[in-house]
């Protein structure tokens, strides 16, 4: 297979040098894009294709049954390189990013520690859950991950990874699934209805709980790293990038559970643990849902978070249209904004487009590759005032 260092154009180098600057939070006097497919539908939009009740009724088999098939479904989307009249330069990567394990979904970590997997699968998509694993506390002791051949869960995924590294034929990254190491891990544990309780009423065990999360999502980012870093680093021919872009090098963490409690659940417990394993390797990113609006000011507190990503949901006010508010209770945590595009013109003209942030910009049928390009010329040359970092913590 063809290094991507081979191949690679003067526009994905110039948005690499961007992304690297970004992620390193030096550009918060500067905006990125990056342009979204034509006709696709901003976030916030119920898709045409739901996983409804009938389509899972439909009984079809889970997609990790089939690893070779998810394989050549991928590649077969991956096409040749733009020629150069019909290269965007905006400030996506350029290189397709796979999560090969995504469809052993949020259920397998818990099933790794000894819970039974539940599969819901449609056409196009699989969804697991786990029977919660600690129903009494005492079985917390001496609970941990398995990393032997007995443990079939954790097996398969390490197995689904290293087979799309093993077997890829064009060139594409891949990232590590989720890393749950807070309220979602307990959720995975506890159950749903009595995670919230614990949530709310502190047991002395929850910490312990925490802990387990922290070690087995550190460690299961360890062992997929293994094996994808090697590959990763040939696709993109740049070991600094490789080493800061957030794909394989820094966790990917989410805030799911912490959107659907008060505040204080994030900041008393969850925040804590985010900075914990943040520091372990060096960066993270983050997403936060719609629904979670309420803890993007916690959020904003976290150290050397490499980008925090705040994404739309059907029916909630779009982040775009608080961008403002929330740039400013973050600091300089670099962010990720989805708009239109008639949103991010207006938005230059007007100068209300907040630094430190790569805007998602939404393209409607018709606008060419030439106007395009237009409005890249008119992002780069965009400047805002610094940005001041987190403030230091309390003595």
């Amino acid at each position: 297979m063809e290094t991507r260092s081979d191949t690679i154009s003067e526009r994905t180098r110039l948005a690499r040098e961007r992304l690297l600057a970004f992620w390193q939070r030096q550009m918060s006097d500067q905006i990125l894009v990056e342009f979204s497919a034509p006709g696709a539908r901003r976030s916030n939009e119920l898709p045409e294709e739901v996983l409804d009740d009938q389509r899972i009724a439909e009984g079809c088999p889970p997609l990790f049954e089939d690893i070779p098939r998810l394989l050549r479904d991928l590649e077969a989307g991956i096409g040749p390189a733009p020629t150069p009249d019909d290269e965007i330069w905006d400030d996506s990567l350029g290189i397709k990013v796979a999560v090969p394990e995504f469809q052993f979904n949020c259920g397998v970590v818990g099933a790794m520690l000894g819970g039974r997997l539940h599969v819901a699968s449609s056409a196009t998509h699989t969804m697991t859950f786990n029977d919660p694993v600690v129903t009494d506390w005492v079985q917390l002791d001496g609970l941990a991950l398995d990393e032997s051949e007995r443990n079939v869960w954790l097996q398969r995924v390490l197995g689904c990874v290293r087979y799309f590294v093993e077997h890829a034929s064009k060139p594409f990254v891949i990232r590590p699934f989720l890393v749950y190491e807070g309220a979602n891990f307990v959720v995975s544990m506890r159950g749903t209805t009595q995670a919230f309780f614990d949530l709310g009423d502190r047991p002395p065990q929850l910490r312990d709980l925490y802990e387990l999360g922290y070690r087995t999502g550190a460690r299961l980012l360890e062992l997929k790293q293994s094996i994808v870093r090697p590959h990763n680093e040939r696709i993109l021919g740049h070991k600094l990038f490789a080493d800061t872009a957030p794909i394989h090098a820094v966790p990917w963490l989410d805030t799911d559970a912490y959107s659907l409690c008060s505040p204080r659940v994030f900041a008393e417990i969850g925040l804590e643990f985010k900075q914990r394993i943040v520091d372990h390797f060096g960066g993270g990113m983050m997403h936060i849902h719609g629904l979670g609006q309420h803890i993007v000011p916690i959020a904003g507190r976290l150290k050397r978070l490499t980008y925090l990503s705040l994404y739309d949901d059907p029916n909630c006010v779009p982040y775009f249209d608080r961008r403002i508010e929330f740039r400013a209770v973050t600091h300089d945590t670099p962010l990720t904004i989805g708009c239109t595009l008639k949103d991010l013109v207006t938005g230059l003209a007007d100068r209300t487009l907040p630094g430190g942030v790569k805007y998602t910009a939404y393209v409607p049928q018709g606008v060419t590759v030439r106007e395009l390009n237009g409005v890249m010329e008119r992002v780069r040359a965009y400047r805002v005032g610094r940005l001041a970092g987190n403030p230091a913590p309390a003595a």
